[in-house]
């Protein structure tokens, strides 16, 4: 199992068109979902080069990761991380920079 999850302005990170969290949605989440459609539609595994394909922007991808779990049962719609830890120092999601929000 594969899913294509959009990070929102909030940190999250969800699959669909809103953010099951706070409601937060923006045209690149649309974008995902219609370009993860189209990979799934030609019988493709899902990931980011064949999002690409499927006509993902950059700025999208950009707000985009790709999960592959073992078994379905493992598979989430949503995550909400209280921070990241990046170059090996923990950062609370208060603390990080626009890149990661």
């Amino acid at each position: 199992m594969i899913r294509a999850y959009c990070r929102c302005n909030s940190g999250h990170y969800f699959v669909g068109e809103y953010c099951p969290i706070d409601g937060w949605s923006s045209p690149i989440t649309k974008e995902l979902v219609q370009a993860t459609q189209r990979v799934t539609a030609a019988g493709q595994t899902l990931s980011v080069p064949a999002l690409r394909q499927a006509g993902l922007s950059e700025a999208a991808a950009q707000r985009t990761v790709v999960i592959e779990f073992g078994t379905e049962a493992c598979v989430f719609d949503a995550i909400v991380p209280e921070g990241l830890v990046i170059h090996g120092a923990w950062k609370p999601l208060a603390a990080l920079d626009e890149s990661f929000l």
